[in-house]
């Protein structure tokens, strides 16, 4: 059996059509549900040696620059915030400038190993904060959850730039 044959032009175009599909998000959910599916569905096409690595490269930073851009529509919404979601909120926030700080000596190549296992760190609290707005019923406030997808859609920005 021959291997796929890669980077071929209507691949790179489908993907492309899953990466726009990211500007219908009708609230930061539905982006973030679009953003997974988009993520997944071009990550499968590299497993299955559809896409060559430049190219899955490529396509996953056009994908992280249309979910920043997108996610910037939804930064101003629903301003009341309770103490307990603005509690997890400055976490996750904390956690996320920590994790930038660690993006900034790994950039500049000063990121020592205790760095790395506090990134380690920062990084799986901050996700494991900012989950949280995913779950049905979770006891946030509409509010409290769209500051935390504001948090998500931050933290991708910070991975776009210290990937870029």
């Amino acid at each position: 059996m021959s291997a796929p044959e890669q980077n071929q032009a209507q691949t790179i175009l489908t993907a492309r059509k899953k990466i726009a599909q990211l500007g219908d998000a009708s609230d930061k959910g539905d982006l973030i549900y679009r953003f997974g599916v988009a993520s997944g569905w071009i990550s499968a096409l590299r497993l299955e040696g559809l896409l060559g690595v430049a190219v899955f490269e490529m396509l996953h930073s056009e994908l992280l620059d249309a979910f920043t851009e997108v996610g910037r529509n939804f930064q101003d919404e629903s301003p009341q915030v309770g103490q307990f979601d603005k509690s997890l909120v400055e976490r996750a926030r904390a956690h996320l400038g920590s994790v930038c700080a660690f993006y900034a000596k790994a950039k500049a190549g000063t990121a020592v190993e205790d760095d790395r296992r506090e990134y380690q760190k920062n990084h799986a609290a901050m996700n494991a904060l900012l989950e949280l707005a995913h779950w049905r019923d979770n006891g946030l406030s509409e509010a409290g959850r769209n500051a935390l997808l504001a948090v998500e859609v931050d933290a991708a920005a910070a991975l776009r730039d210290y990937c870029s």
